[in-house]
């Protein structure tokens, strides 16, 4: 017997934006032929507080039947959004923190909001994010508020030359086959220290060098990891910041992918704060992948 395959988990915490990370989520577990689990991190019985209806109040009142509801309306959304896959919903007892982690140990890819409600009883405030990101159990797709599903485009994945960056590469390919769009892999190169600003705005034979240098880099590590032959992958050198670089260069893209954490590689390009920026910045879901 086949064993089922890893499902693609959202959280979800009631809010409009978590609603949105079921959007996206769904829309992943349709090309993947993936199973969609929803889950909804219920604090409350932490703290021993009464959890049913109060004496008097009608009997779908009180705190857990508020979560059931929570998990029932994401479910009937993805649903009806993707009738041909596998939905199941369930609200864990437990605190945000370990509950998710939990369910990122056994998902293909786990999926939230960039903010919900925060407060008691959420699963995504601004920080779920991030501390999985931290954790690095596994890939972490976070969806921005302003999301919305856009026209087929392409996918864009930050290179550094790193371990973690290397990884980014593999998900962004499986990414692009799925949905059979081309990948962006872009460089921010920015000009060595030793130039002046002047001299970094005035063309140079040592600095068309050193362009020159990372783009050369940067092909050699495209040609060094396998390519699903249908993707289309470009080659992008940017100068500036990574920050900026990758934030600007992901607002059209269907997903950004970065790595969690990068060595320095060729440039420097991903260290934790740099993901971190992206996650809370970036027009565009992003999906941050730690190295193996």
């Amino acid at each position: 017997m086949n064993p089922q395959p890893s499902p693609i988990v959202v959280g979800v915490d009631g809010s409009e934006q978590a609603l949105l990370a079921v959007d996206w989520a769904a829309g992943a577990a349709r090309r993947h032929a993936r199973p969609l689990r929803i889950v909804h991190a219920f604090e409350w019985p932490m703290f021993k507080v009464y959890l049913g209806p109060p004496a008097g109040g009608p009997p779908d009142s009180g705190l857990a039947n508020a979560a059931q509801r929570i998990v029932d309306d994401a479910v009937a959304r993805a649903r009806e959004a993707v009738p041909e896959v596998v939905v199941s919903g369930e609200y864990v007892s437990g605190f945000r923190r370990a509950v998710l982690a939990a369910e990122a140990r056994r998902a293909h890819v786990m999926v939230v909001g960039s903010r919900g409600l925060g407060g008691v009883g959420a699963v995504l405030i601004g920080s779920a994010g991030t501390e999985l990101v931290a954790l690095g159990l596994g890939p972490v797709v976070s969806v921005p508020e302003a999301y919305s599903a856009r026209p087929e485009g392409e996918i864009v994945a930050a290179i550094d030359g790193s371990a973690s960056c290397r990884a980014a590469l593999r998900f962004a390919l499986a990414e692009a086959a799925t949905r059979d769009v081309g990948l962006r892999a872009v460089l921010a190169w920015q000009p060595p220290r030793r130039w002046t600003s002047v001299d970094a705005d005035t063309p140079s034979a040592s600095r068309a060098d050193s362009e020159q240098q990372a783009r050369e880099r940067l092909g050699t590590f495209l040609a060094s990891e396998d390519h699903p032959p249908t993707v289309e992958v470009t080659p992008t050198v940017v100068r500036g910041g990574a920050r900026q670089v990758l934030i600007e260069q992901g607002r059209t893209a269907e997903l950004l992918v970065v790595g969690s954490r990068g060595f320095g590689g060729f440039t420097g390009l991903l260290v934790g704060s740099v993901s971190h920026a992206v996650l809370h910045h970036a027009e565009s879901p992003v999906a941050v992948v730690p190295s193996p």
